[in-house]
């Protein structure tokens, strides 16, 4: 059965809140993460540093997306290590981080920007794709 891989870098209280407070909503609209319950294997990494982990976990609707569909995803936190001086470099070695694993898993893998609203119905397409 087929796997899905995805991948969020971010860092930085303003990300965090911009991520947490708007991004998170759109992956929780019924045509994104929900429609992923019960296609198979679903990783969710998140790049970030522990400091903004645990600013996001701390925040609701971080809490409320792993509540609603951590049956189907699961969620990784992928620890960004030492200080942020080249964001793009930092963001390219997140990446290939990701692409490394989801390779090792043999998933399909799916990048999504932590400023980045995707609109409903995008991940369900994503799912008619991959996992018919």
């Amino acid at each position: 059965m087929p796997s899905l891989h995805l991948v969020t870098q971010l860092w930085g209280r303003t990300y965090v809140e911009l991520y947490a407070g708007l991004v998170v909503e759109s992956l929780l609209l019924e045509g994104n993460l929900p429609s992923l319950l019960g296609c198979g294997e679903v990783v969710y990494e998140i790049h970030t540093t522990q400091q903004d982990w645990d600013l996001l976990t701390a925040h609701e609707n971080f809490r409320r997306m792993r509540e609603e569909v951590g049956d189907a995803v699961e969620f990784r936190f992928m620890r960004i290590e030492g200080e942020i001086e080249d964001a793009y470099a930092v963001m390219s070695a997140c990446h290939r981080r990701a692409i490394a694993e989801a390779e090792r898993r043999d998933a399909a893998i799916l990048f999504l920007q932590p400023d980045v609203l995707i609109g409903d119905g995008t991940l369900r397409t994503v799912r008619e794709k991959l996992f018919v």
